[in-house]
């Protein structure tokens, strides 16, 4: 499969990359199989926390929300990516503006507007090196 397909997309870090390759195998006609006999153990956001980046829901949000643009443009199109996006940012934008009528925290809400907003997609491996 990955002499058909390519290995993972070195324009990913660290969010989607797996998902990336799977649609694409899936895309070139291969079966995916879920086993659900294998057990995987994730402690969430453990490697994360230890970065001493800005978190999101668990996860780095700069990598997190690039990666998800780069995904969605890649195999969607930029304006279903923009779309997603925006909308992502009304609903947020909505839930911020109730929490904080009612006095409560919204320090995740800065934390995503800090991260990237329509992110401009890597166009290649070496990209990331020049950032």
């Amino acid at each position: 499969m990955l002499n058909d397909v390519g290995a993972f997309d070195p324009r990913y870090f660290l969010y989607f990359e797996e998902t990336d390759l799977w649609l694409r195998a899936q895309r070139s006609g291969w079966e995916l199989w879920a086993v659900g006999e294998a057990v995987a153990t994730h402690i969430q956001a453990t490697s994360a926390q230890t970065a001493g980046r800005r978190l999101y829901k668990g996860c780095i949000s700069e990598y997190f929300f690039r990666s998800r643009f780069q995904y969605l443009t890649e195999h969607f199109g930029w304006p279903a990516a923009a779309a997603a996006e925006l909308g992502e940012l009304s609903v947020i934008f909505a839930r911020a503006s109730y929490r904080r009528l009612r006095g409560r925290n919204i320090d995740d809400f800065w934390v995503r507007l800090r991260a990237p907003v329509l992110g401009r997609p890597l166009r290649g491996p070496d990209e990331r090196e020049r950032r």
